[in-house]
């Protein structure tokens, strides 16, 4: 997934670092990459004549960060949907080399914004994946497999509870093995 645009009202659960508006500032605390969720709300002052883009202008900063990185998003004709959407986009849309850069970074901040104000941004809200949390979210997926066990007698294992198939002339069997 790059970007994605869903209908929704709130920024799910999972994105744990989380702000009303526009702009959102997270710790960094190690990070490998990030993905942004942001729900956006159409302009009802705005009329689809005027607004040519429906872009989406991201800046990040790092701490104490003199100039900005800009980044824009193509978000989709926001006047076609009355209700509020959720806009959700990974940090592989960004250029890697910005990515090692904020790296070095203690904190990092979001600004949004829509040129055209033909959205408003609602709220906003981030999930970090560190390499910590990565590790953990793997061996917790594993452990349930783990626990999800099922013991077999090595009868039980091969046996084989299908019916054969029927055959009609104008039918083919085949046995995948």
């Amino acid at each position: 997934m790059i970007n994605v645009l869903l209908p929704g009202r709130d920024v799910p659960s999972e994105f744990d670092h989380r702000a009303r508006g526009n702009s959102l500032t997270v710790p960094h605390s190690g990070f490998v990459s990030f993905k942004v969720c942001l729900v956006i709300s159409r302009n009802p002052r705005k009329n689809r004549d005027y607004v040519n883009s429906q872009l989406l202008s991201c800046r990040i900063f790092g701490k104490d960060d003199l100039y900005p990185i800009d980044r824009e998003f193509y978000v989709g004709n926001a006047l076609d949907y009355r209700a509020e959407h959720l806009f959700i986009f990974h940090s592989r849309l960004l250029d890697e080399r910005i990515v090692d850069l904020l790296k070095s970074k203690r904190e990092i901040r979001f600004e949004f914004s829509n040129t055209s104000s033909v959205f408003d941004i609602i709220e906003c809200g981030a999930k970090i994946w560190t390499q910590q949390n990565i590790k953990g979210s793997y061996e917790s997926g594993l452990e349930q497999v783990l626990e999800d066990e099922i013991e077999l007698e090595p009868s039980e294992a091969f046996e084989d509870d299908v019916e054969p198939l029927k055959t009609t002339p104008n039918t083919v069997n085949l046995q995948m093995e």
